[in-house]
């Protein structure tokens, strides 16, 4: 009968290993400026507050010397009332690591007529990844 448990509780403990694993790859804005590590081909993720509905989008600055990819981004709505308009919410941009290396990932929040203008005046988020 014992063995019977351990054998269910095995596939749990590694589904928790991988959530956790996953989580310590999950940035915020907490994380600007910092410096992470990241092995290749390990997923990561930076999810940013943002408000689309004020005209300012966000925009991932690239040189295209990445050692990673971007795989997708996601714009979510903060929960609210029915009815209500004008909310913010949170983007979430979704990396793989692609090969070693270091790079920077900076976010800029911009208006598109005014994105080189903002480039200039504005602090981007900035989170250094080394890829190992």
């Amino acid at each position: 009968m014992n063995n019977k448990l351990a054998l269910i509780g095995l596939p749990f403990l590694v589904a928790s290993a991988i959530a956790v694993q996953h989580k310590a790859n999950a940035f915020t804005d907490a994380h600007d400026g910092k410096e992470v590590t990241v092995k290749v081909g390990q997923p990561f993720s930076i999810t940013l507050p943002t408000n689309p509905t004020t005209g300012y989008s966000l925009y991932l600055l690239s040189d295209g010397q990445e050692p990673w990819k971007l795989d997708s981004r996601l714009y979510k709505t903060s929960p609210s009332p029915k009815g209500t308009v004008g909310v913010g919410g949170h983007e979430t941009f979704k990396f793989t690591a692609t090969k070693t290396g270091t790079s920077l990932v900076a976010i800029v929040a911009a208006r598109p007529f005014e994105l080189k203008a903002n480039l200039r005046a504005s602090q981007p988020f900035t989170l250094r990844v080394n890829v190992k």
